[in-house]
This record gives C-alpha cells, sequence and structure tokens, in this order.
C-alpha cells in the first residue's frame, strides 16, 4: 500500500481511518483535517501513539501547534459566521432540540 496521508476517501463517516494501523500500512505523512481540508501540521510535527497492552508504535499522528490552532479556530468561525453551516440561521428551539438529542445518546 502505498504511502499517503490518509485523505477523505480512506475514512468513514466518522473520520475513522479505514485501514489498519499496521506500520507498513500508515501514511508515511499524517495529517490534519480543518476547513475541509486534509494538511500536514503546520509544523511537519508527528507524534507516536503507542498501544497501551505493549507499548509499540500503533499509530503517527500530525501534531499541530498554535498556528495549526489558529487555523483551525478560523475555518470554524468562517463555517459557523456565513460559511456553509446552517447553524446560525437555525431558529433558537430547533438548536436547542438538537442539543438535546445529542446530549440524550
Amino acid at each position: 500500500m502505498p504511502d499517503k496521508p490518509v485523505g477523505p476517501e480512506e475514512t468513514d463517516e466518522a473520520g475513522s481511518a479505514r485501514r489498519p494501523a499496521h506500520p507498513a500500512q500508515r501514511p508515511a505523512h499524517p495529517t490534519l483535517h480543518m476547513g475541509g481540508e486534509w494538511r500536514q501540521a503546520y509544523s511537519g510535527a508527528t507524534r507516536d501513539v503507542l498501544d497501551p497492552a505493549d507499548a509499540t508504535v500503533c499509530a503517527v499522528v500530525a501534531e499541530g501547534g498554535a498556528q495549526d490552532v489558529d487555523l483551525a479556530v478560523e475555518a470554524a468561525r468562517h463555517a459557523f459566521d456565513g460559511g456553509e453551516g446552517a447553524w446560525p440561521r437555525t431558529p433558537v428551539a430547533a438548536r436547542a432540540e438538537l442539543l438535546r438529542r445529542v446530549a440524550a445518546l
């Protein structure tokens, strides 16, 4: 399997990777998802995730920093304030009902 970032075509509806984290199959360049796009951490830094059962590396994830947080917040603010999101235009009663349903899960 070629080394490449895990992108939207390789994830399920929840954003979980569909492929195993076996070392030979991990992406060479782990990415962050923000603003509807997959991108590397600004610094390019990554972090190993250890399997608690045997302390082996089971995944490598992009390690976002302050600049990545700023980009993510900017993307979220754009989506919330006037992007494609419907949340700001959703009536308060409908928002409250949706939040109650989420809380009941």
